[in-house]
């Protein structure tokens, strides 16, 4: 059910893909029931992003910025913004360690 983040330094667990899927598909079925129930409507958008995210070459783009002539400082902090990236879980009151962010929207 749940599995170590990849990150060995990190002690923070993340969701297998089987029980996210499940919890995705189980707030949307029990939202569409208090919908019917309530003879209220619903209506649902969905999107997958997942070809919009991490799909960057970074090397690549880091290449061309500084090809093209973006100044030094500049190209050293959105890499630094990019590669790392440290974050933290806020939960009731309660925060995780930091861990480094290896995917998502940044």
């Amino acid at each position: 059910m749940f599995k170590p983040a990849s990150n060995k330094q990190s002690t923070v667990w993340t969701l297998s893909q089987e029980l996210h899927q499940f919890l995705c598909t189980f707030v949307l079925k029990e939202t569409l029931a208090y919908k019917v129930k309530n003879q209220t409507t619903a209506f649902c958008t969905f999107l997958d992003a997942s070809k919009a995210f991490d799909r960057i070459n970074y090397c690549k783009l880091f290449r061309l910025l500084i090809n093209r002539g973006m100044p030094a400082f500049v190209t050293r902090f959105l890499l630094n913004l990019y590669i790392g990236n440290f974050v933290r879980i806020s939960w009731c009151g309660i925060l995780s360690d930091y861990f480094l962010a290896t995917s998502g929207v940044k």
